[in-house]
Order: C-alpha cells, then structure tokens, then sequence
C-alpha cells in the first residue's frame, strides 16, 4: 500500500496474555469497536500473540487487511499499520518471544512496503495523554527499533507466517 510508511505499535491490556482466547478475544475486540460511537468499521492490522495460556491462540491474527486504511491511532490511522501485542506492559514487560515476534512482523512489513530503515511509533507518539503500549514496553521501543534495522540489514525477508501461524480475515 503507498499509504504506509510504518507501524504504530500498541499493547491490548485487556485482554491480556493470560486472558487471550484466539478467536474468542478477537471477536471480542471487534465487537468493542463496532458498539464506539460512531462505530468503527475497522480495526488494527494485526493483534500478536506470544505466549498464551493455549499455544494454538499464539501467532498473528488480522483484524484490517493490510492493503485496507486501519483505525487505531488518531492522526497515525491514514500513514502506519497498527500492531497491537497481546498484553498490559503497564505492569507488566514484555517478553523475548513477545518482542520478536514484533520485531519479525515489522520486518516482513517494512520489506513489503520497501521501508529499509526502522519507522517505528508507539500509540502514545501519536495521541498525547495516552500510555499505551504501557512504561514497561516503551521503554523497549529503541530495542525494538535497533533489532529491526539490524533484520533489514543483515538478512532477507523471512518467511514468519509458517513459524508463527495467521488466522485471517475475521
């Protein structure tokens, strides 16, 4: 898509990792955003899942296309992907697995779009007052930023959809 020049990144808080549910939870989620007001028609591109009380809900699940204009970051909505990773890093930090998964997608992403350096915000860069993705993720964000460029660099895209499973359109 020529519209996108990154990733706005998220956290869920609710629900959280413990909580996740696969299909359930992103159901959930999507009935959250039908009932604002006004109604959005979309959501995030992705929610990422790394860790869940059953393995077979981890993975990448689609909410948006993402050829498809997302919703979910104000003024960042027209010009980035919105990746929202399962968990509350308010409280709590993220985890390895949880960090490269990201990382893997944002790579896969910014290949595709041909973006060769890391173009990375985080949901409160775009909308002041807000916390997501939680103080204990943000202060992550040049670690994650750093580990991006290092993948665009050194290696050729990867094939992470075999490894880390999709479950898309819902």
């Amino acid at each position: 898509p020529t519209w996108a020049v990154g990733v706005t990144f998220h956290n869920t808080y609710i629900p959280n990792i413990h909580q996740w549910n696969g299909s359930q939870s992103m159901l959930s989620m999507q009935k959250t955003y039908e009932q604002k007001v006004p109604a959005w028609d979309r959501g995030p591109h992705f929610y990422l899942a790394a860790g869940a009380p059953t393995p077979a809900n981890d993975g990448i699940w689609v909410m948006t296309p993402p050829d498809t204009i997302g919703i979910h970051a104000g003024e960042c909505n027209t010009s980035r992907f919105g990746i929202e990773l399962v968990g509350d890093f308010q409280k709590y930090a993220q985890t390895n697995s949880q960090i490269r998964l990201l990382v893997d997608v944002i790579v896969v992403l910014h290949n595709w779009v041909g973006i060769s350096s890391a173009v990375v915000n985080a949901h409160r860069d775009c909308m002041l007052g807000r916390t997501c993705p939680g103080d204990a993720f943000y202060r992550s964000k040049q670690v994650v930023i750093d580990m991006i460029n290092s993948q665009l660099v050194n290696s050729s895209p990867q094939d992470i959809w075999s490894e880390w499973g999709t479950a898309y359109p819902l």
